[in-house]
């Protein structure tokens, strides 16, 4: 079994603050997908759909006005946890394997 363990820190590029992506619950039909290609900042991702809307609180198009804050998630201090980084990213995951130990 492997996991993933992130380093680093982050750069502010913003970009992972300028959509929402959500698990799909399964397979699109034809009729969905056509409803995906008629909406702007809608793109389904593999086993995700990505909706382009931005935070609030981007500011100039990649600064969080958060960052630092009290103020700011702590869903956003733990981004990313999985190894599907965005173009700019300064974040880096490597596998560590985990030994499962039997009771």
């Amino acid at each position: 079994m492997s996991q993933s363990s992130r380093s680093g820190e982050c750069n502010q590029c913003g970009e992972c603050c300028t959509y929402i992506k959500l698990p799909l619950a399964g397979e699109l039909t034809p009729d969905q997908k056509r409803w995906v290609e008629l909406h702007q900042g809608v793109k389904v991702e593999g086993k995700y759909v990505r909706l382009g809307i931005p935070c609030s609180a981007l500011i100039n198009g990649s600064y969080c006005a958060l960052y630092g804050q009290r103020g700011r998630p702590q869903f956003c201090r733990d981004y990313p946890q999985i190894p599907q980084l965005d173009e700019g990213c300064s974040y880096k995951f490597e596998a560590e394997e985990v030994i499962a130990v039997r009771r």
